[in-house]
């Protein structure tokens, strides 16, 4: 019996342990996208740095790329939302990300003007959160996406407030930068970039004083 009693307790530490590194490995994966798309317009500051000219050779160049590489996507009928999710280990739910997202857009369409309150879905006896954990099968307090949360807790305004923040975030950087180009001034267009990324399938911005909220401000 107690031999049972210790392999069926070395296979629950099994199967913890391989949740938490799916966990990790989920988190990595979105780190890294974040981390790539971040540094994709560094090359692009330093050349506006160094010369107008040179700068506006490399857009052009860009440009042409990017026509190219839509061209062959589209000859080729290449999927590259299943290529990219194939090459990050991910299915078509993200990880069943979208699933949460169902959730949280029919609690949206339940209160549209003024939510639920922050936190309050996840604590209202009256919302879906028992079955929303249910399904899921993990004791979840966000949705994924920063724009469902705030939609979820504060209505058409959440979503709407929380635009206008990130692209008045990056409107200031983007003109300090122009007005002024020193490599100190790349990071907060580098910092928003790598944000907004995990703003869309994490939840870095709501939460009480997280690290990505402190750098922000």
């Amino acid at each position: 019996m107690s031999i049972a009693s210790g392999m069926a307790s070395t296979a629950q530490h099994i199967c913890n342990r391989c949740r938490h590194s799916n966990d990790l490995l989920s988190r990595s994966s979105v780190g890294l996208v974040a981390l790539a798309i971040a540094l994709a317009p560094l090359p692009l500051a330093i050349l506006l740095r160094t010369s107008w000219s040179a700068f506006s050779i490399a857009i052009g160049v860009l440009l042409i790329a990017l026509s190219t590489s839509l061209f062959v996507i589209e000859f080729y009928r290449i999927d590259i939302v299943q290529y990219v999710l194939d090459v990050l280990g991910k299915d078509s739910t993200l990880t069943g990300r979208t699933l949460l997202w169902e959730f949280g857009w029919q609690a949206y369409n339940d209160g549209p003007w003024l939510g639920y309150g922050f936190k309050g879905y996840w604590e209202s006896p009256a919302a879906t959160t028992t079955l929303l954990r249910f399904v899921i099968g993990q004791d979840i307090w966000f949705f994924h996406n920063n724009f469902v949360d705030v939609a979820v807790a504060f209505g058409t305004l959440g979503p709407i407030t929380l635009a206008l923040g990130l692209g008045f975030g990056f409107f200031s950087t983007i003109r300090a930068f122009l007005r002024d180009p020193q490599y100190i001034k790349i990071w907060p267009i580098l910092f928003l970039v790598f944000v907004l990324v995990p703003t869309n399938v994490e939840n870095p911005l709501f939460q009480n004083h997280s690290i990505h909220q402190l750098l922000l401000s």
